[in-house]
């Protein structure tokens, strides 16, 4: 791995292969599998690096766009098939830093696999690590992106407390954080689907307190908020996760928005 990732981490990976480091964070990946693999081999992940999806919708555009324009490198957490905002980042400025990173070595492997063979790319560098155990040392990352990491953790409200724990400690001062999180609009639907299908419903999801907000979680983590707008709204599916998946199947319908935002830790 190139500098200057190589320089900010606080401690040694697990193991090292083909340039790439692996911190075992399984344990905090979703639970892709080889049928998962095969549909990233059929052409998802050519799609998904290639895809306009971000740079046609203004809200994401402006965050792209804010990346390219402070010009410094960006680590992309919980990166999964799709690869969240780097590859937009690369298809405007194609020299620009990256580091794209992932709980799960599946997807890491994979996408190492695929650039290998497919794409001529520089400067991009990819590692495996949970959001919720940053190995870097404070202060040190001048931005991170992501597109629904954070609201992708485990352990519900305490993961996500957790992991902006890790992004802000890790952020150098005045660095920014540019994501994408989702909102659920229907709880009840959500625990039907876990019901129906004999599941356990994910860590909060079946609490009586009322989840903050996450223009509240950021403020509460010690971020600015830059930037909040709404970058869409729409029915949970299975291109999703197997939430969706089940939820197609079963006929019920998931309603989720999302907001754009620019932070930055002060």
């Amino acid at each position: 791995m190139n500098k200057p990732f190589c320089d900010w981490f606080s401690r040694p990976p697990a193991h090292c292969h083909d340039g790439v480091y692996y911190f075992d964070s399984d344990r905090d990946a979703d639970c892709f599998d080889e049928s998962d693999v095969e549909i990233w081999r059929d052409g998802r992940m050519k799609r998904n690096f290639h895809s306009n999806f971000f740079l046609d919708n203004p809200a994401s555009r402006r965050l792209v766009d804010h990346i390219v324009g402070q010009g410094v490198p960006v680590v992309e957490i919980a990166c999964g098939p799709g690869m969240g905002l780097t590859p937009s980042v690369k298809r405007l400025a194609s020299g620009h830093l990256c580091l794209a990173t992932d709980a799960s070595a599946l997807v890491i492997k994979e996408w190492k696999r695929y650039l290998d063979e497919n794409e001529t790319v520089g400067n991009l560098e990819l590692a495996q690590f949970s959001l919720m155990d940053i190995p870097f040392r404070d202060n040190t990352v001048p931005a991170y992106s992501s597109y629904i990491g954070i609201s992708s953790t485990r352990n519900g409200e305490e993961g996500h407390e957790q992991a902006l724990r890790e992004i802000y400690r890790t952020l150098m001062k005045n660095g920014f954080l540019y994501t994408i999180e989702t909102t659920w609009t229907d709880t009840e639907a959500m625990l039907r689907v876990f019901r129906e299908t004999g599941k356990t419903p994910w860590s909060g999801l079946d609490s009586d307190q009322c989840a903050p907000t996450w223009r509240e979680r950021f403020l509460n983590a010690g971020f600015e908020i830059l930037s909040e707008e709404m970058f869409e709204s729409r029915t949970f599916t299975s291109d999703d996760n197997e939430l969706g998946e089940a939820a197609e199947q079963l006929g019920i319908e998931i309603g989720v928005f999302s907001k754009a935002y620019i932070l930055k830790k002060v």
